[in-house]
């Protein structure tokens, strides 16, 4: 997504205000961030037996391996652009260095990266190997000029020792003992040398990384570390030291799913970057034996990348900073070995963009036990901030996976790619969507898979999956509404639910009546029934809008009440000056689904106000939930919520469950065939104030509810 210059200063800057010498502590956890290029999810710990990663394997047994995380982008430098940035962005191989050419001339307007921000919160920030797309950080000829850097205002050291390599560029596809890439044609495929780790570059980039780590560990300067290590391997070429190929020199291999080309218009092209090595003239897409030899190299690479794990993890062991430090390891992407006869990666489908996802750290609950939990890169870096205690940033477009890391069992989302094409992978589908309006629909509860498809039987699943495409890459990240001074005056083309000059108003009773909530001095004062029931219902129904309300605690009391959106998702009333322990019960939570992001809340007796924009799910013909709604919401000036993701209705008091009346049953058949439905305010506890509430329908559903409508909503 992108977001206007001046919108990305302002919410950076107010974020910067907002931190308190409390966020910038030293005693936070430190952060070992492991890269490892091109490593599909071929990993004893993610199902695949045959391989020998015991290292990895051990630290998901201590950690949550995310079976289900998907990349933005089939390319290693889009990726770890959405690694280090938490963003939607580019999807070429050259985003971060025109990023960082950009943020070396205009400092001011760009928000910190991932590292920057810990930074910028009190950690020293080291990298060291392929942590952004060159090896190093640097451009030039060789890349390894200082002055052209792809993460500028990022490390206080970013390093690649290049031994025999020479430079960066001749590490990146090094083969043993210093042999450079100067023509790929000349270069072998792949390649397995007697010797020590050190043969290839990876071997000396994990001596740094363990001279870093014995440093960082033992500096008196009081902060905690942000190290992260790229490692190379298993990039092609495929080359690593013999005593990892012997490994698999017995070892059967499974098929190859689906080898054969697929048929129609699709983002299959014909390997390049695999074929212009030196093949000895064979091809593994006809060449069962060699394909079978690529594959054992491939392994070997996988096994040798994870030795390096090992020796990084047993030293920090060592130096005695495990005990407080979070450890991600990351795939930047998956890669296909055969699947769809492709070998390599920059395709949509489901071996480029799957990769692997570990998250590990002391006092997890869980430890060990996967999730199948639907997730993105772009949520790696607020999940990290949100372990670590730094507030999770505003300008991101990823969001906590803390929800998953507190209970594996716990939702995911569905997960955003790009390419020469868009895709959104759901629990259920996969949508490629091509420039000129051609479109690929995957089902994943088909054998078949990405194999046939079926976009031309289901075109209600592809416009609601293009409408999730638009959504998440254009449209809401620029959200950021004015709340500097109340009342704020409605939009011209809002709809107002209730005004504060004359007490007009847009609301009726659960039961359709007139409603029975004093108006006093231009406000709304919410009033309590039996049983959480006398909620106010609009008469307003709509699908995706803009919700704006100001309200106002009473002196005393917890001040209970809540905005219900479509009667199925409450957005948090309540006193939680001073919380700091948030919950899904504090202001700013979306009940059911997340805690806010951060303590927004005023003192009780003065004027709050929630804008909230709200993104209904999207259904098929039967009901059924295709793609989830998003809740992103600001109050008192700070984001409470990011593209919170909401399905079916959680709260077992949501009003169409507690208290329902044959009013609110008939609006049911509306809300399950189109999202529409009406906006209710909660009573419940002390009486709370309610005025200055409007609706900025976003979509041309918006209309006044009648019973006697059959579906509840135009046709």
């Amino acid at each position: 997504m992108k977001l206007a210059t001046q919108q990305i200063l302002s919410l950076f800057i107010t974020e910067l205000l907002l931190t308190t010498p409390e966020t910038r502590a030293a005693d936070k956890p430190n952060v070992l961030l492991l890269c490892i290029d091109d490593l599909r999810p071929e990993l004893a710990c993610f199902g695949k037996g045959y391989i020998h990663s015991p290292n990895i394997d051990g630290l998901a047994a201590r950690g949550r391996a995310f079976h289900r995380h998907y990349v933005q982008a089939p390319t290693c430098g889009a990726s770890r652009y959405a690694l280090l940035t938490g963003m939607y962005g580019p999807s070429g191989n050259g985003a971060l260095l025109s990023r960082g050419s950009r943020v070396a001339k205009e400092q001011e307007s760009f928000p910190p990266s991932f590292p920057a921000w810990f930074r910028q919160h009190g950690y020293s920030t080291v990298s060291v190997g392929k942590v952004s797309h060159h090896p190093g950080g640097r451009g030039g000829a060789d890349w390894d000029d200082d002055s052209i850097r792809e993460m500028p205002l990022s490390w206080d050291r970013h390093l690649l020792p290049a031994g025999l390599w020479q430079h960066p560029r001749g590490a990146m596809h090094g083969l043993a003992n210093g042999e450079i890439r100067g023509r790929a044609e000349d270069m072998d495929l792949f390649q397995a040398v007697e010797g020590p780790d050190s043969i290839y570059p990876d071997g000396l980039i994990t001596d740094a990384a363990l001279s870093q780590l014995d440093h960082l560990a033992k500096a008196d300067d009081g902060k905690p570390f942000f190290l992260a290590v790229g490692i190379i391997r298993p990039h092609l070429p495929f080359g690593a030291p013999a005593k990892y190929l012997d490994l698999y020199r017995d070892v059967e291999l499974p098929p190859i799913a689906h080898p054969s080309k697929p048929p129609g218009k699709t983002t299959w092209h014909g390997s390049g970057e695999f074929m212009k090595y030196n093949r000895w003239k064979r091809n593994p897409n006809t060449d069962a034996e060699f394909a079978t030899e690529v594959r054992r190299h491939y392994a070997a690479c996988v096994s040798y990348a994870d030795a390096q794990v090992g020796r990084i993890v047993e030293r920090l062991k060592a130096t005695g900073a495990a005990d407080n430090t979070v450890i991600v390891l990351w795939g930047d992407h998956g890669w296909h070995l055969g699947e769809h006869a492709i070998w390599g990666k920059h395709a949509l489908f489901e071996e480029s963009l799957h990769s692997p996802l570990i998250i590990s750290y002391p006092e997890m609950k869980s430890p060990g036990e996967s999730t199948t939990a639907m997730v993105e890169t772009i949520d790696v870096f607020p999940t990290v901030c949100d372990i670590v205690g730094l507030p999770v940033p505003g300008f991101v477009d990823g969001v906590t996976l803390r929800p998953v890391l507190d209970k594996p069992a716990a939702d995911g989302h569905s997960a955003i790619s790009y390419a020469q094409a868009r895709t959104v992978r759901t629990e259920k589908y996969r949508l490629i969507s091509h420039p000129g309006g051609y479109n690929e629909l995957y089902d994943h509860r088909n054998a078949d898979a990405e194999t046939q498809n079926v976009a031309s039987e289901h075109p209600e699943v592809v416009q609601a999956l293009l409408t999730e495409l638009d959504i998440r890459l254009n449209g809401d990240s620029a959200f950021r509404p004015d709340q500097g001074r109340l009342p704020v005056a409605a939009p011209r083309d809002a709809i107002i639910l209730f005004g504060d000059k004359d007490g007009t108003h847009r609301f009726l009773s659960k039961a359709g009546s007139e409603i029975d909530w004093p108006i006093e001095d231009g406000t709304l004062v919410s009033s309590r029934g039996s049983g959480r029931t006398n909620h106010l219902v609009s008469s307003l129904h709509f699908r995706d809008a803009d919700i704006h309300v100001e309200f106002m605690l009473p002196d005393s009391g917890s001040g209970n009440s809540g905005i219900y959106i479509h009667g199925n998702y409450e957005l948090q009333i309540f006193n939680s000056l001073g919380k700091k322990q948030l919950t899904q019960q504090e202001m700013g939570a979306v009940y059911g689904f997340a805690p806010p992001l951060v303590n927004a809340s005023r003192p009780q007796g003065e004027w709050q106000v929630y804008d909230i924009r709200y993104r209904a799910p999207q259904r098929d013909v039967d009901g059924n939930i295709i793609t989830e709604g998003a809740i992103t919401a600001w109050l008192n000036g700070q984001l409470v919520q990011n593209r919170a993701r909401v399905g079916e209705p959680r709260s077992k008091y949501h009003p169409f469950r507690y208290g329902t009346t044959p009013y609110l049953e008939a609006m049911v058949p509306g809300l399950q065939s189109k999202s529409v439905g009406p906006v209710f305010l909660q009573d419940h506890d002390s009486p709370v104030r309610f005025r200055n509430i409007w609706v900025r329908p976003m979509d041309k559903l918006a209309h006044t509810y009648d019973p006697a409508e059959t579906a509840a909503s135009p046709k």
